[in-house]
């Protein structure tokens, strides 16, 4: 175990004394004693305001000034140093003063007290640093509580701590607007008693029955001429009996309501955090030296399980000392090196780097910013991981450094696999992101849109201006043409079902081309749909269908916009047609007048990761998995092209579907 070391000032000018306290506190083996001695008031203070010090030892009858001079002289400048007193004259009323200016402790000048001086001062360090602790805490629990109070009082969202039988035991002042009350008297109030909403009450009441820890719900409160929207948390305390609410009024803000939810829940936590450390802040305190006593057990503890746990890690560990000599290793480090441990203690570094081992043509280099890591292969083509941590004694004085060896070879080998699977997950989370969002904002747009088409109907009904009937019709008309858009996102986003269904080929692709018409008319390219009205049923999966037509529409959009002439005619035309030989199928055909694709990789286009787009444009998933659906229908997917001209994409799917029978053969 490491030994303490104090810097401890000494003041006395009795300089035979002070050599019977140095040989005393010598024989200490518990503690190393870092002395200072100062023999006169001119040496105390050149030392005292130069150095640090852990501790002072003073006398208490000197020539040039007393104790309670030199207590008063450090207590102007540190209220923390622990401060011992040597008096020899026994004077208990001397003691007892110097104690009340500020001395930590006291002890009698003669050989019999002098040998308990070793004890004496670890006490009052020991005590003192319990204080400098205590007084941190403090400083650190009053900031917690100002910074909750100050986020209570200026937060615009009303939040309210309600006790098990939702009586309001604390709130902010933004509460009261919520509650449409103009006092402040409502604590100890039931809270159904300010809301007059009968399925609030029932919610709470289901929610204290519940396992839940938390719930959410929108709440309306009616006056005389409006309506307020309130976003309304509810959640559990860790200790059961107490709930925190928390209202956000949304009235103004229904469009971004889910930036909204992701905000409040950060408060949520962070008022919950605040709360639950003020709660228990108090009860810390009571144990916080018994606590203390405990961890420093347990700091004994894990220093020992932190050796065993360095000497079976498969990475090899070396401890080096500021002059380069190795002070510790572990097993692995031994095998990597090819040495025995015993025979590395005290000798260099370099030692490691013996005519056999597979290391000996690295250089380490134990300089520049750290941590330091480095990359490198050895002698038999192996990859290794070196990283280099400096070390720190509890004064932060450097001591040496920490070297980790780890054998990287097949992390290198799969990197560029890992790399694919990341890019792979995350383009599935964007392509999950915009399903939800898509969602959410067309359940949003939907309902008022509803209303503009209705109202606009009951007005083209009841006036008689043909003119303004015309107004009235085109109002109609766009907004069911929004209607239309927003019945394509839904359905776009919603969760895929496994059973096939017969689809209507003519509707699919037309929502398809309503999901992106808008940003192919603001890039000015056309589309033409051409299908016959009497164009069969196709069994198939529409959703994966859809997918793979916008995937094709889009990568349409990106080559008409990649010509760097301007051309007005910048069209993508979509027709299908029944194939009759070898077997009946519905062939949907897809084509730009684009960059077109050069024949050099347009046999690799399907390839998973392969894309000619830059790489923060695309993951070249999308043929891939365009690809794979339409080989799972049973179909087949084929490309035609001629650079500088056009692309041409066949969907040919089956009337018959293989789907079905695959599910049915499963």
């Amino acid at each position: 175990m490491r030994l303490r070391r104090l810097k401890i000032l000494y003041i006395d000018d009795d300089i035979d004394f002070y050599r019977l306290v140095s040989a005393i506190l010598e024989k200490d083996k518990s503690t190393l004693y870092d002395i200072t001695y100062a023999q006169n008031k001119t040496q105390f203070l050149q030392a005292f305001n130069k150095k640090k010090f852990d501790m002072i030892v003073s006398d208490f009858d000197l020539k040039e000034f007393d104790g309670f001079e030199i207590i008063e002289t450090i207590r102007q400048k540190d209220t923390l140093i622990p401060i011992l007193i040597v008096t020899g004259s026994g004077s208990e009323e001397i003691a007892v003063e110097c104690m009340k200016k500020g001395a930590n402790d006291y002890i009698i000048k003669n050989f019999e007290h002098i040998k308990k001086l070793p004890f004496a001062i670890n006490s009052a360090y020991e005590k003192a640093q319990l204080v400098r602790e205590s007084k941190a805490k403090d400083i650190s629990l009053k900031e917690t509580h100002d910074e909750l109070q100050l986020i209570m009082n200026t937060i615009h969202s009303a939040i309210i701590i309600l006790d098990e039988k939702f009586r309001i035991l604390r709130h902010n002042p933004y509460s009261q607007y919520f509650l449409n009350l103009r006092n402040n008297k409502i604590i100890n109030q039931p809270i159904c008693a300010f809301i007059n909403d009968r399925s609030f009450s029932e919610t709470l009441v289901n929610f204290s029955g519940s396992k839940k820890e938390s719930v959410r719900f929108e709440l309306t409160q009616k006056s005389d001429n409006s309506k307020k929207h309130f976003l309304i948390i509810l959640h559990k305390f860790s200790d059961k009996k107490r709930y925190l609410l928390i209202a956000v009024d949304f009235t103004d803000r229904k469009e971004m309501e889910e930036e909204l939810i992701l905000y409040r829940e950060h408060l949520e936590k962070m008022v919950e955090q605040k709360a639950q450390r003020l709660i228990e802040a108090n009860q810390e305190l009571m144990n916080h030296y018994q606590e203390l006593k405990k961890l420093e057990a347990e700091m004994r503890r894990q220093r020992q399980e932190k050796v065993n746990i360095l000497d079976n890690l498969m990475e090899g560990v070396v401890f080096v000392d500021n002059h380069g000599n190795i002070n510790w290793l572990n097993r692995a480090a031994s095998d990597i090196f090819q040495v025995d441990r015993d025979s590395c203690i005290s000798k260099p570094f370099t030692f490691l780097l013996h005519e056999r081992s597979p290391f000996r043509e690295q250089t380490w280099e134990f300089f520049g910013q750290y941590p330091f890591l480095k990359e490198f292969k050895d002698a038999l083509g192996r990859w290794w991981e070196l990283k280099i941590y400096q070390v720190k004694d509890e004064n932060e004085n450097i001591i040496g450094t920490l070297n980790t060896l780890w054998e990287i070879t097949e992390i290198k080998r799969n990197e560029e696999e890992r790399k694919q699977f990341e890019n792979q997950l995350l383009h599935k989370q964007k392509l999950e992101s915009i399903g939800t969002l898509a969602s959410g904002v067309a359940h949003e747009i939907n309902n008022p849109m509803t209303g503009i088409i209705n109202y606009a109907k009951l007005l083209r009904n009841r006036i008689e201006d043909q003119n303004l009937k015309l107004f009235a019709e085109g109002i109609i008309e766009e907004g069911e043409r929004i209607s239309a858009i927003v019945k394509n996102l839904l359905a776009f986003s919603r969760k895929e079902q496994a059973k096939t269904e017969q689809v209507n080929i003519a509707r699919l692709i037309q929502s398809s081309v309503n999901l992106v018409k808008s940003i192919m008319r603001k890039e000015h390219i056309r589309i033409e749909v051409k299908i016959p009205q009497d164009f069969p049923l196709v069994p198939c999966r529409p959703q994966q269908i859809q997918q793979v037509l916008i995937n094709l529409l889009t990568n349409a959009h990106d080559a008409l916009q990649a010509k760097t002439n301007f051309n007005d005619n910048k069209t993508i035309s979509i027709y299908c047609k029944i194939l009759e030989d070898p077997d009946k199928m519905a062939q949907i055909i897809i084509e730009d007048n684009g960059i077109g694709i050069s024949s050099s990789i347009l046999e690799r286009i399907y390839d998973p990761f392969f894309t000619t787009k830059p790489r923060d444009a695309g993951t070249g998933l999308g043929l891939s998995v365009s690809y794979g659906i339409i080989q799972r229908h049973g179909g087949q997917l084929r490309c035609e092209s001629k650079e500088g001209e056009f692309t041409r994409f066949f969907i040919d799917l089956p009337l018959e579907s293989m789907l079905e029978i695959e599910s049915i053969n499963s």
